[in-house]
Order: C-alpha cells, then sequence, then structure tokens
C-alpha cells in the first residue's frame, strides 16, 4: 500500500530560507589585468630621467638619398674652397664719446669718421683673394656706411658704396656656393659630376673676375674714404636741413 507523499512546505522568505545564489559579477578588464600582472616593488630613489646627450640620431644623406645626399652632408661638414677665416660677420664698433646735448651734426661726424675707418681697415685684409671673411665683413661694414651716409653724406660716396657692397655681394655668393658644388662632384656618379665640375669652374672663374674688379677700382675708394674720414675728424660733415 502506498503512502501518499505529504505535500512540501512553501519555502519561506527570511532566516533558514534556501534562496538560489546569483553568479560572481565578472570583473572588469582593467582589474583583471592589476591582478594577473606581477607585482613590483615601489622604485627607490627619484624616479629616472632621460640622459641629456640622448638625441634622435641624424639620417646619413647616403641611407636616404643616394651619393648625392651623403655629398650634400659632407658638403656642410667640410668647406672648400677660398675659405680662409670664415666666420661669423665682424660686430660694428662702438662709438664712444656722444653727446646727447651736442648737435646732430657733431654726433653724426664722430659716427662716420668710426665707420670709415672701420671700412679702411678692413679692406686691407680683403686684398687678399682667400681672406674670405675678410671679404665679407668689409661688405657688411661698407652697407653700414651706405646707411649713415644716405642720412648725412654726399650721393656721390653714397652710390659708390652701393657699387661695392653688390660687388662683393656676388663675391660672397660664389664663396658660399662653391664649397658644397665640389663636394657633390667629388662624390656624384660620373655622368652628374661632369656638369657639376663643368658648373663649379664657371663660378670659380666669375669669382676671379668679380675680385679682380674690387683689387682694380679699390685704390680710387681708398681715397675717397680717406678724404671722407678727414671731413669727419674735423667735424665737416654734410647734414639735412
Amino acid at each position: 500500500m502506498l503512502r501518499p507523499r505529504r505535500p512540501s512546505a512553501p519555502a519561506a522568505r527570511g532566516q533558514g530560507a534556501r534562496l538560489r545564489a546569483r553568479p560572481a559579477a565578472r570583473p572588469r578588464r582593467a582589474d583583471r589585468r592589476a591582478a594577473e600582472a606581477p607585482r613590483r616593488a615601489p622604485a627607490e630613489g627619484p624616479p629616472r630621467r632621460r640622459p641629456a646627450d640622448r638625441t634622435r640620431p641624424r639620417r646619413t644623406g647616403r641611407g636616404q638619398h643616394g651619393a648625392a645626399g651623403g655629398a650634400r652632408g659632407r658638403a656642410h661638414a667640410r668647406p672648400e674652397g677660398p675659405t680662409r677665416g670664415a666666420g661669423p660677420a665682424l660686430k660694428a664698433r662702438k662709438v664712444k664719446h656722444l653727446d646727447p646735448a651736442a648737435s646732430f651734426g657733431a654726433n653724426a661726424a664722430r659716427i662716420v669718421a668710426v665707420r670709415t675707418r672701420e671700412v679702411l681697415d678692413l679692406a686691407k685684409d680683403a686684398q687678399d683673394p682667400t681672406d674670405v671673411k675678410a671679404l665679407h665683413d668689409l661688405r657688411i661694414a661698407a652697407k653700414r656706411l651706405r646707411y649713415l651716409l644716405e642720412l648725412t653724406g654726399p650721393d656721390a660716396t653714397v652710390k659708390q658704396l652701393k657699387r661695392l657692397q653688390d660687388l662683393l655681394g656676388e663675391i660672397h655668393d660664389c664663396d658660399v656656393q662653391l664649397p658644397p658644388l665640389r663636394a657633390l662632384a667629388r662624390d656624384a656618379p660620373e655622368r652628374e659630376a661632369v656638369g657639376l665640375r663643368t658648373l663649379a669652374i664657371h663660378l670659380a672663374t666669375r669669382r676671379a673676375e668679380l675680385f679682380e674688379r674690387f683689387h682694380q677700382g679699390w685704390p680710387d675708394l681708398d681715397r675717397t674714404f680717406t678724404s671722407l674720414s678727414h671731413a669727419a675728424d674735423s667735424g665737416q660733415v654734410e647734414v639735412p636741413s
């Protein structure tokens, strides 16, 4: 004889009740990475700094642009040609004993005297065709004197200085272009080197002609600037009315 099954009592809410457990929440990705990563001991001392001498390496021209690129890099590293004494331009000489209470003409004469002597002194070394720096310094000094004489000096002298400045500027252009051009011609393939050497010969010939014009014309300029220097020393400088 089968006994009837007793009906099971409904699960009570409260203590003793068997509740269905919820699945644990999945940890975040950042938390999982933090848990999986090995623990590291905190670094002692100040934080590490990047060495000051660690700089980005420069690309060599040969690896990036072939032989021509390498030649360009060497051309800038080793200038060739008439570059004896090449360097930054000479700073203008200081003008001393200017008097704020004096007239414009008196102070202008003192400045013209200093600038004219500067040109005359630099011209002595500039007679050497290989002294690139002296030629460049003379060009800068002539420009300073020309700007000053545009306010105080005779127009004829201003025009002479303008022609001198232009002539020395063309010589300086040749001095800047010749060293890298010769380096390119030395390292370039023969087909390109022929044209580069021809251009270098043309520039060198042009420079020699320009320097000869400067050298032959300097005695007249020397007399002009010497007379101007004497006039400035005696205070005889034209000033605008």
